[in-house]
């Protein structure tokens, strides 16, 4: 519903280029990072033995590379 924010920005963009060089996620894209984000983050999680720490730089990491798919 409007008003969202940011001009320009919409909930359902996905790393689209809103304005030149300027890109944005909305809301629903990042609930839809957020749960990939989780999701890759879990099965590494799953996947290794011994100490897991996965602080909020490690996901920061992991969403980037999501998004350059």
């Amino acid at each position: 519903m409007p008003p969202y924010g940011i001009e320009g920005l919409r909930p359902k963009n996905n790393n689209e280029e809103i304005y030149p060089g300027i890109f944005g996620i909305g809301a629903l894209a990042l609930g839809r990072l957020k749960s990939n984000s989780e999701a890759s983050i879990l099965k590494e999680a799953a996947n290794k033995k011994g100490l897991k720490i996965f602080d909020y730089n490690y996901a920061f990491e992991v969403a980037k590379k999501l998004l350059s798919k």
